[in-house]
């Protein structure tokens, strides 16, 4: 696969004597992939996506496009000359504008006739053909989002960047959107870079993740990667809800308050931490049971219970029918039989090993 972007040891560092905001990050995505920079506020996944679009300058490191180095040592192209896209946060579409236009804003070069037709192109491939003359603010969120993509997508660029697509769109629009962005996308057949903070939005759009931590590269992978196979305590934390319950290794065993589980490696450290998802785990009303639950969620498809276990370590379990089970039942925390493998963590060498349930 052609690399349609490489970042190599790329560092942007603000103010002096502050944590630079990317830090030696080096990660390339594939032509024609859907790739999602990952992570919380202010960990650097949109300095990231400004870096690639030509909006910040590296301090250190190399950016290249297709091949092409834009941004290194004694090397600099600005934004229009590296072929992208951009989708900002807020649309920035032109209130005083009609849609037509606000799409054709960047085609100023083109004949008229064909810049008509290549309007007409993107509109359509955006579902919006027949609200061509319409204005921002007479149209929903969601068709706000798809002018600003179709603008984008106008000059025909090789590379689209997004910055938080959905974070202005309630519930209901977001799940819809984030299908129809998948569908143009794929129609178009662009690399595409989105930036969110949000792991539904990232696994439902996503080739591949690059999860950022305060600057750094935590790990890239497909959602199922990163999800059933974390490298660290941080990613199998922010990728889904996660229950890190303490344990002690012997060799390949690992001895937890939930019982034995058998690792596949060594952990390389006696103290341990073992990652369990909620639905890894079972409750079943017993008196003498192991645990107390203390808060329960009804989410409509499943429930979701908060349990104390004797030893106060409180952990997520998620259960889909069955009869509810009321606060303050005394509960068996069981593991799942058919779960997917656990992890655990060496609190010393924080290296991953893989646990079968």
């Amino acid at each position: 696969m052609t690399d349609a972007v490489r970042l190599q040891n790329v560092s942007r560092q603000y103010t002096a004597g502050d944590r630079p905001a990317v830090y030696d990050l080096s990660l390339t995505v594939g032509d024609g992939e859907l790739f999602v920079l990952l992570g919380p506020s202010g960990c650097g996944k949109t300095t990231t996506l400004r870096l690639i679009g030509g909006f910040e300058r590296p301090d250190t490191g190399e950016v290249a496009l297709y091949d092409r180095l834009v941004a290194g040592p004694g090397v600099w192209l600005p934004p229009e000359k590296r072929g992208i896209g951009m989708v900002f946060q807020d649309y920035a579409l032109f209130p005083h504008l009609s849609v037509a236009d606000n799409v054709a804003f960047g085609l100023t070069k083109m004949p008229r006739d064909a810049r008509r037709a290549r309007t007409r192109e993107a509109l359509d491939l955006v579902e919006l053909l027949d609200y061509a003359n319409r204005y921002p603010h007479e149209l929903s969120g969601g068709q706000q989002q798809r002018v600003a993509i179709a603008r984008a997508l106008a000059p025909q660029p090789r590379l689209l960047l997004l910055d938080e697509p959905f974070s202005n769109l309630d519930a209901d629009l977001r799940h819809q959107m984030r299908g129809d962005l998948v569908h143009i996308l794929r129609r178009s057949g662009l690399t595409a870079i989105l930036v969110t903070h949000d792991q539904q939005d990232a696994f439902a759009v996503a080739d591949r993740i690059a999860v950022l931590n305060h600057g750094r590269l935590e790990q890239v992978g497909s959602p199922d990667e990163l999800y059933g196979q974390p490298r660290s305590r941080f990613v199998a934390g922010f990728v889904g809800q996660a229950n890190f319950l303490p344990g002690r290794a012997d060799g390949k065993v690992v001895e937890t308050e939930l019982g034995p589980l058998l690792a596949l490696d060594d952990p390389g450290a006696p103290a341990v931490e073992v990652l369990l998802r909620p639905e890894d785990l079972v409750l079943e009303l017993a008196r003498d049971g192991q645990g107390t639950v203390d808060e329960r969620v009804f989410r409509g498809a499943d429930t979701l219970y908060r349990v104390r276990l004797r030893s106060g370590a409180l952990v997520r379990v998620t259960q889909v029918g069955g009869r509810p089970l009321p606060v303050g039942a005394q509960v068996h925390v069981h593991i799942r039989p058919a779960a997917a493998p656990a992890f655990a963590v060496a609190t010393v060498s924080q290296a991953p090993v893989v646990l079968p349930s």
